[in-house]
C-alpha cells in the first residue's frame, strides 16, 4: 500500500477510530477511556458459556438414543435366541385345549421349548409346554426325523401343573422321543447332577442333569416291540443315589 493510499484509508475511518484524538469530551476522559478501551481490546475473546452448554446438551441426547438403541437391539437378540413355536408345535399343544377343563384355553403365545436333544441319526426330541388359563398348561412332546417329518404326543394337567416342580427328587419318563429311538426325559431336584440309567441288558448310560433340573437323553436303542424296563437313579457329584425310580417303556 503507497503512503497515499494510506492517508486516503486514515481520512475515512478517522471518524470511526475509537482510539482516535477527539472522541471523549474532555481530557481526562480522553486519557482514561482510551486506557480502558486500549485494555479491552488488548485481551483475548472469551468463548461464550452456552455454546459449552448447548454441546453438552446434544451429547447427552445423543447418550440416551445410543442406550434406547442398545435396548432394543437386545430385546431383538433375546427373541431371536428364544425363537418362535414352530406351527406344529401349536397345533400340538391346542390338541389338549379344553375350556372345561381344570386348565382351561391355553396360552400359546408364552409356549416355551423346555429341553431338547439330537438322536443317534439326527432326528431331533423336544418338549414343548404352554401355560393354561386356570393354572397348570400342556406339554408337547415333539419329534423331528432326520428327514424332517415332525409327529408327538401332547400331555395336559390343572394345577399345580404338568412340568415337575423344582423340589421333586426325580420324575422321569422313558419312552421313544425321536423317531424311533429310545430316550429319557424329566427334571430332578438338587443337588442331583446326573441321572444313571440301568437297562435290561445291564448297560448303563449317564444322562447330565441340568442347572435348572431338567434332563433329557436320546439313546442309540431301538424302539422295544413289547415293553422294556429300565433302574433309573438321581445322582450327587459324588456319586451318591439321591434317588431311584423303575421306570417302565414301551
Amino acid at each position: 500500500m503507497t503512503a497515499s493510499d494510506r492517508a486516503h484509508v486514515r481520512r475515512l475511518l478517522a471518524d470511526t477510530d475509537p482510539l482516535a484524538p477527539g472522541q471523549y469530551a474532555g481530557a481526562a476522559d480522553d486519557a482514561d477511556g482510551r486506557r480502558t478501551l486500549a485494555g479491552i481490546l488488548a485481551d483475548p475473546p472469551r468463548r461464550r458459556p452456552i455454546l459449552r452448554r448447548r454441546v453438552s446438551s446434544r451429547r447427552r441426547r445423543w447418550l440416551v438414543v445410543t442406550g434406547s438403541a442398545v435396548a432394543v437391539v437386545s430385546a431383538a437378540g433375546a427373541a431371536g435366541a428364544a425363537g418362535f413355536a414352530p406351527t406344529s408345535v401349536i397345533e400340538g399343544l391346542l390338541r389338549g385345549e379344553e375350556p372345561y377343563t381344570t386348565w382351561g384355553k391355553l396360552d400359546t403365545s408364552k409356549a416355551q421349548l423346555v429341553i431338547e436333544a439330537r438322536g443317534p441319526d439326527g432326528a431331533l426330541a423336544q418338549w414343548w409346554f404352554a401355560p393354561g388359563e386356570k393354572g397348570g398348561g400342556c406339554v408337547y412332546l415333539r419329534s423331528v426325523t432326520a428327514h424332517g417329518k415332525s409327529d408327538g404326543s401332547t400331555e395336559c394337567s390343572g394345577p399345580p401343573g404338568i412340568l415337575p416342580p423344582r423340589d421333586e427328587k426325580l420324575r422321569i419318563s422313558y419312552a421313544p422321543l425321536a423317531d424311533d429311538w429310545m430316550g429319557v426325559v424329566g427334571r430332578a431336584a438338587p443337588p442331583a447332577v446326573r441321572i444313571r440309567v440301568t437297562f435290561g441288558d445291564g448297560t448303563r448310560e449317564l444322562v447330565p442333569v441340568r442347572a435348572d433340573g431338567y434332563f433329557m437323553r436320546v439313546f442309540d436303542r431301538r424302539r422295544p416291540a413289547g415293553t422294556e424296563t429300565v433302574d433309573t437313579a438321581a445322582l450327587d457329584a459324588e456319586g451318591r443315589v439321591l434317588a431311584s425310580q423303575r421306570t417302565e417303556g414301551s
